[in-house]
Order: structure tokens, then sequence, then C-alpha cells
């Protein structure tokens, strides 16, 4: 989608590949001078990169920056001052990641993106009340705790078939019982995409905060 996205635009990176969070990427882009909508351009050409090359460790994050980005285009279209300005508050932000969000939220650097991928697939852009919030965060530590607990051992994910099954339906029955009826209702489907997120963020899983 992302891909697609850029082709549609006509994006052709006109910098070198230079990560997006570097210092040197501010200055490839300042060296445009004065022309805001070759570095609007550049910015988003590199924003699509960077999430299209993280969404799958934290879906939840990085579709709320994608997000983020289709609201700065619509709203400031054509206004490419302003579009780089906020792009640079969103390249601050992707640099931060999720630290200091457990702060508020009372969810730690692990559980977070489990809490976001939960809320965005079975709630999609429902609003969710506090009390719903509450009830999801505390499945949220039960589920990461099982998870961490489960695949801390060497090899987990290959050759470990029973042991995976297993866990998966461990999951499932956490969904299905957590009386929570969006979740619940969809406990089949998301306890196989909590399992693939939890492959995917094995190293995350295991390290000790």
């Amino acid at each position: 989608m992302i891909d697609a996205h850029l082709e549609t635009l006509g994006i052709n990176s006109k910098i070198p590949p230079v990560s997006l969070l570097s210092d040197d990427f501010i200055k490839e882009v300042n060296k445009m001078g004065k022309n805001a909508k070759s570095k609007a351009s550049e910015m988003e050409h590199a924003i699509r990169r960077h999430i299209k090359v993280n969404i799958n460790k934290d879906p939840g994050l990085y579709k709320r920056f994608l997000k983020r980005m289709e609201e700065i285009l619509e709203r400031y279209k054509g206004n490419w001052d302003q579009i780089v300005e906020e792009f640079e508050k969103v390249r601050d932000d992707l640099e931060k990641g999720r630290k200091g969000e457990n702060e508020e939220s009372g969810l730690n650097e692990q559980e977070l993106p489990f809490y976001d991928f939960i809320i965005f697939n079975a709630y999609n852009d429902e609003e969710v009340s506090v009390e719903q919030k509450e009830k999801i965060k505390a499945l949220v530590i039960k589920l990461v705790s099982l998870l961490r607990v489960a695949i801390d051992k060497p090899n987990f994910w290959t050759g470990r078939e029973a042991e995976i099954r297993k866990l998966q339906g461990d999951i499932d029955d956490l969904l299905d019982f957590s009386d929570i009826d969006s979740i619940a209702k969809m406990h089949s489907k998301l306890s196989v995409e909590i399992m693939n997120l939890a492959k995917r963020r094995h190293q995350e899983l295991t390290n000790t905060l």
C-alpha cells in the first residue's frame, strides 16, 4: 500500500539513502535550500519508507503515524512550508518511538504494541470507553506475561510445535473468556495474529525491562 502510494505520487528520492533518524538526513534535506515542496516530498518518501520497514513489529504505532501523515497532507494541502514543519514533528516523534508512553498508560514498552494492536483490530475507528480500555490493559498484562514465560526458551518458534499449539490455545481462551465482547467475538483471528506479532517481537519480549 505504501509503495503504491509513492508510485502514484511520482516520488523519486533525490537524496542519498540516509536513515530518516540520522542527523545526516536533515543535512541532506536542507541542501535543497528554500524549495519547500521538494523538501516535503523527500520527507514524505523517507517517513513512508521508515514506516514500511518497521510496521510489522508494531502495527498499531506505525499505522497511527501513517494516518497522521495523511491528515497532515489533507489539512495543509499545497502549504509546503507547513507540511515540512509538521513532517519534522513526525520525524521527532518517530525517533522517540514509545518512550514515555507507559507513564501515561500504565503499560510498559513490551505491552503497549499488543494493546494498540488489539484496539486497532477489535475496534478499528470505534470509540473505546475508559472502562473498556482499563479492561483491555488488564487483559494485555496477562497476555504479555503468558507470552514471555512461554517463548523464553531456545528455538521456541522452530521445533516446538506442541508448545506453540498450546500457547495459541491458551491465548485463544484468554481472549474468548475476557468478558470483552469486541475481543471475544473475534478471538480465533486475534489469537493467530497475536502469535505472529509475538514471533516478530520475540527479542523485545524476552529482554528484561
